[in-house]
């Protein structure tokens, strides 16, 4: 699925202006962000304590969704007033009442998408899961090709309604899932009211509302300092964070229930905690040597005037991974509830990102925002992780851990400067074998764990 969605975004480069697709990449940055924001974290809660209560769904889900649609009821208001700042602002012009109400149903649906995926992986409806968001986030890409056939030019107003019926779709798949009245509770705690389930996840929104913004703030200095035709290129270049992205979820569908359902037995749960971070290690940064080997191959799918993003894609690739690195050892911030070291965490990454824009931009253009993203991301990981092990961690030292991953930040940077083809050989070989001869000893086990989470995956 995020082959698919991968493949056929990077085709949307064909269809589209660069104007367009550069403003295609600002509206999925801008509507995440705010549906994040305007999900008060009621979307990590509702998954969070799914297991530990014994309300129907469809109360379950009143209970963690009715402040985010007042939200965003009261969002519309700032979306209409006179002069439209924030459309401006982010967008660089204004426009018409009807658009800017489409982008808003657009913010509406996406909300609602991620409460009715949420449902039916806690439910293990793999079918249901599957099915919606291959509408959600592929069924987009076909309307707007076929209005590509048929009227050979696609305005920015039909990519936001291409989203806005891809959504729908989606959202229509997971309804039957409210009528069930059974579910499975794994454990009984006190009554989860309003106050547990904001004070869990709104400091949890709070960081993932900075890690979103940070690429919309990048985007907008972007187009302020470079123009739309730098801001297309990099677009198309952060296609590849977005199938990251689309594997962290698929990440987060096997992790999140077993981290849930075992850590309150550490004997059971720090062994896993080891390997499944070791087996990610080993996997992002072979993605990573593999990468750097085929990084002329991956674009040629692109239109010819986006080749050029070659150069960063290894870097921006390793970037996304570290996401999926601290999403394993930085579980102990959730299991701890201590979720205020991830805002602490983002506002490192906010600052490193802004800054290094500005002062990189100008001088390496799209290499600078390359380093800047990767630095920032860096900086922001290594606190994250560092504070996840203190709170919870694995049981051993992860010495074997740490050196793959510094090594692997050296080779991201690295290959933005060397960008020949012999280099790449080069860098690939020895890289894949130092993998190998720091992890030889466990791969045997972390072949069993990923046999073992490939059957957890196909249950959802």
């Amino acid at each position: 699925m995020a082959l698919l969605g991968f493949v056929s975004t990077m085709l949307l480069t064909r269809v589209l202006s660069e104007r367009v697709y550069a403003m295609y990449g600002l509206l999925t940055s801008f509507v995440t962000a705010l549906a994040t924001i305007i999900s008060l974290g009621y979307d990590a809660s509702y998954s969070r304590f799914f297991y530990l209560n014994s309300k129907p769904y469809k109360k379950y889900l009143f209970d963690c969704i009715k402040y985010p649609i007042i939200v965003f009821l009261l969002l519309l208001v700032g979306f209409f007033e006179p002069k439209h700042f924030l459309i401006r602002y982010v967008f660089g012009e204004n426009f018409s009442p009807f658009l800017i109400l489409f982008i808003s149903i657009h913010i509406f649906l996406t909300l609602i998408q991620r409460f009715s995926q949420i449902t039916a992986r806690m439910t293990e409806h793999a079918l249901n899961y599957i099915i919606s968001n291959t509408l959600a986030k592929s069924g987009f890409v076909a309307i707007i090709f076929s209005v590509f056939l048929c009227k050979g030019k696609v305005s920015f107003l039909w990519v936001v309604l291409s989203f806005i019926i891809s959504l729908s779709a989606g959202i229509i798949t997971n309804l039957p899932l409210l009528s069930e009245k059974e579910r499975v509770i794994y454990s009984h705690v006190e009554e989860i009211n309003q106050r547990a389930l904001l004070s869990f996840g709104f400091p949890l929104m709070v960081n993932n509302s900075l890690t979103l913004l940070i690429p919309m703030f990048e985007r907008v200095i972007i187009r302020s300092l470079a123009g739309w035709k730098i801001l297309s290129i990099y677009t198309a270049a952060a296609i590849f964070q977005t199938v990251v992205s689309l594997l962290i979820n698929t990440l987060d569908n096997i992790w999140n229930p077993l981290v849930y359902q075992k850590c309150d037995n550490p004997k059971e749960f720090k062994p896993l905690l080891h390997k499944f971070g070791m087996l990610c290690t080993i996997i992002t940064s072979v993605g990573l040597a593999l990468c750097i080997l085929f990084r002329r191959y991956l674009v040629i799918i692109l239109a010819e005037n986006y080749h050029s993003v070659f150069i960063i894609i290894p870097a921006l690739v390793y970037g996304s991974c570290l996401n999926i690195i601290s999403a394993i050892y930085g579980i102990g911030i959730n299991i701890q509830k201590k979720t205020y070291h991830l805002i602490i965490s983002s506002v490192i990454q906010v600052v490193f990102s802004v800054l290094l824009c500005y002062m990189l931009i100008p001088r390496f253009s799209l290499i600078g925002v390359a380093l800047a993203s990767l630095i920032s991301i860096v900086m922001s990981r290594i606190y994250r992780i560092a504070v996840g092990l203190y709170y919870y961690n694995t049981g051993v030292r992860e010495n074997k851990a740490f050196l793959i991953w510094g090594i692997s930040i050296i080779v991201a940077f690295a290959t933005m400067f060397l960008t020949g083809f012999v280099s790449d050989i080069i860098i690939f070989i020895l890289f894949v074998i130092f993998i190998f001869f720091i992890a030889n000893k466990d791969l045997r086990v972390l072949l069993k764990l990923s046999l073992l989470l490939l059957k957890k995956e196909k249950g959802i």
